[in-house]
């Protein structure tokens, strides 16, 4: 980062400042932050100022910038260096590569590769966080599948879905969709149907099943 760069937005800016400041392992305090400035110090006040303006022509990029002259001891142990926010980028390709990989892995390669001591919670909770960003959140999604419906219904009047609810707490259970296409076009298929399942991994450990049949071109076409 340099003076003169420029970027998209203000809060682009805010991310890259950010991040540039950690990744030279040392630390900032925001001085001014709104929807056309944003500004950083030293927390020692040593003379460190990184300034992003947003011009007339709505062009955001550093109009000022002062690096750091006190003693890097002033860095030590940066605790914002330790957040979720900050991590994620670190070790994202590593949690998708490995769902398993524990915190302490974490911790070790945070350390080995970036120098930086974290601890075991925010370890954890940027598993966490990678994994929410992956499967997102099984039980709000559930109920999704109202408005779902509606608009699988709108798409075509033949299409077929059933939701299975819960008696007493209408909590969900079960879900079976079948586009109208797929339906009609069993009429010139093979007569066989296979069924297959798999079972989620997956916080409640549900089934997904899967019907198919083979058409006159001897290839599996899903039905439902």
């Amino acid at each position: 980062m340099q003076l003169g760069d420029q970027f998209e937005s203000i809060q682009a800016a805010r991310d890259a400042i950010k991040r540039f400041i950690l990744d030279q392992g040392e630390s900032f305090e925001v001085e001014k932050s709104d929807k056309k400035r944003f500004t950083v110090v030293c927390k020692e006040r040593c003379g460190f100022r990184i300034l992003a303006a947003k011009s007339t022509k709505d062009v955001v990029s550093i109009s000022r910038f002062k690096p750091h002259t006190c003693s890097p001891a002033v860095h030590y142990n940066n605790t914002q260096a330790h957040s979720v926010a900050y991590l994620i980028e670190h070790h994202c390709a590593s949690i998708i590569d490995n769902r398993n990989i524990t915190a302490a892995q974490i911790r070790s390669n945070e350390r080995l590769w970036f120098s930086n001591s974290i601890s075991y919670r925010q370890a954890y909770r940027t598993i966490q966080a990678v994994h929410a960003e992956m499967y997102s959140n099984e039980a709000e999604s559930f109920a999704k599948f109202p408005a779902y419906e509606q608009r699988f219904r709108a798409a075509d009047p033949v299409n077929y879905y059933k939701i299975k609810k819960h008696k007493d707490t209408s909590n969900f259970q079960a879900a079976f969709f079948a586009l109208a296409g797929l339906r009609l076009a069993h009429l010139s298929m093979r007569s066989f149907i296979g069924v297959d399942s798999t079972h989620t991994s997956s916080r409640f450990r549900m089934t997904l099943l899967i019907t198919s049949r083979i058409d006159v071109n001897s290839e599996t076409l899903l039905l439902a």
